[in-house]
C-alpha cells in the first residue's frame, strides 16, 4: 500500500519561530523547492524511503558484486605473500529502529529483542590456524605504518596499514575508499538528530497519542512507542507479556498509520539537514558509490 502524501517540514520555519521573528512582508507561506516524494521504503512495509537508505540499506545486487570484488582483490594479494585466504561473503547489516517494531512476525517470533541473523545457533569460531601472526600480518598489517582516517574536524574515524592486502586489495577495487569512509561517517552524524528531531514534531506527537489509545483498548499502557521498545523486559528470552506488548505494537502502528506518517516527517528532516549542513555529500558519496559498483560489473 502506498504511503499517503508526505508533509513538510521546515528548518527555517522552525528557527525563526523561536527566534521570534515576525512576518512583515518578508516571510512567505510557500514551500520551498523540494523534490517529489520520495518511493516506498524497500526496507520497511508501509513507510516512505529516508534520502539515507541508499547508505543505510544499499541494493543488494551491487553491494554483494563490490564486497565479492574487494574479497577476490584481498585474495590475490594473500596468494601472492604465499598465505591462504578464504574470502567471506555478503551478510547484510539490519536496518535502523527508526520506528521501534513495526513487524507482527518479528514482534511474534522475538518480542523486543534483537533478531538473530542465523537463527538461535551461535556462529562458530574461527579455528586458531586461521588466525596464525603471518596471516594476520598480511591481512591488516604490522601495526608499524598505519595511517588514521580522520573527519574533517579532527576526530579518528579508523587507522590502516597502506600495505596490507586489506586496504590494498579494497584500494584496488575501491580507489577512493578512504573518502567513503568519510564521506559515510558525516552523513550518518544526521541519523540521531533527525530521528530526535522527528520524536519532537508536533504531527508525530499526534500520531503518538492515537497509537498510545490503540495500546491502552489492549491493555498496555505507554504514552510513546519508546517506551516499550526499550524498556527491561525479564528473562533471556521474551515471555509471553513482552511477546503480547510487541505485538500489540505492530499491530496499534498498523491500525493508526503511524510509520506512514513518521517516516514522511523523519524523511524531510534528513533530507533538510543534509542539504542545510552539508549540502553536496549525499550526491558526492552516491556518485563514488555509482562509479565502483559500474567498474566491478563492466
Amino acid at each position: 500500500m502506498r504511503p499517503p502524501a508526505r508533509r513538510r517540514w521546515r528548518i527555517a520555519t522552525v528557527v525563526t519561530a523561536a527566534l521570534g521573528i515576525t512576518c512583515a512582508g518578508g516571510c512567505t507561506s510557500e514551500e520551498p523547492a523540494h523534490p517529489p516524494p520520495a518511493s516506498e521504503s524497500v526496507a520497511i512495509e508501509s513507510a516512505w524511503s529516508l534520502p539515507l537508505d541508499p547508505l543505510l540499506w544499499p541494493d543488494h545486487e551491487s553491494e554483494t558484486a563490490l564486497f565479492d570484488a574487494v574479497q577476490l582483490a584481498i585474495g590475490r594479494c594473500m596468494e601472492a605473500r604465499g598465505v591462504d585466504y578464504q574470502p567471506g561473503s555478503y551478510e547484510p547489516g539490519s536496518y535502523p529502529a527508526f520506528y521501534g517494531i513495526v513487524s507482527r512476525e518479528r514482534a511474534a517470533a522475538s518480542g523486543y529483542r534483537p533478531a538473530r541473523a542465523g537463527g538461535d545457533q551461535e556462529p562458530e569460531s574461527a579455528p586458531a590456524e586461521e588466525l596464525n601472526r603471518a596471516s594476520v600480518e598480511a591481512l591488516i598489517g604490522t601495526g608499524t605504518s598505519t595511517v588514521d582516517i580522520r573527519a574533517d574536524d579532527g576526530e579518528l574515524l579508523g587507522t590502516y596499514d597502506p600495505d596490507s592486502c586489506l586496504s590494498s586489495g579494497t584500494a584496488e577495487v575501491r580507489p577512493e575508499w578512504v573518502e567513503l569512509v568519510q564521506l559515510e561517517a558525516q552523513l550518518r552524524s544526521v541519523i540521531n538528530p533527525s530521528i530526535e528531531a522527528s520524536n519532537d514534531d508536533p504531527a508525530v506527537l499526534d500520531a503518538w497519542s492515537e497509537w498510545s489509545e490503540c495500546m491502552a483498548a489492549r491493555g498496555h499502557t505507554f504514552e510513546t512507542p519508546w517506551a516499550p521498545y526499550y524498556s527491561v523486559w525479564p528473562g533471556d528470552e521474551p515471555g509471553e507479556e513482552e511477546i503480547a506488548t510487541a505485538i500489540a505494537d505492530a499491530e496499534c502502528k498498523e491500525v493508526t498509520q503511524l510509520i506512514p506518517l513518521w517516516s514522511s516527517v523523519l524523511a524531510d528532516i534528513q533530507g533538510e539537514m543534509l542539504a542545510e549542513l552539508m549540502p553536496g555529500v549525499l550526491d558526492r558519496w552516491s556518485e563514488l558509490r555509482a562509479a565502483d559498483v559500474e567498474r566491478v560489473q563492466t
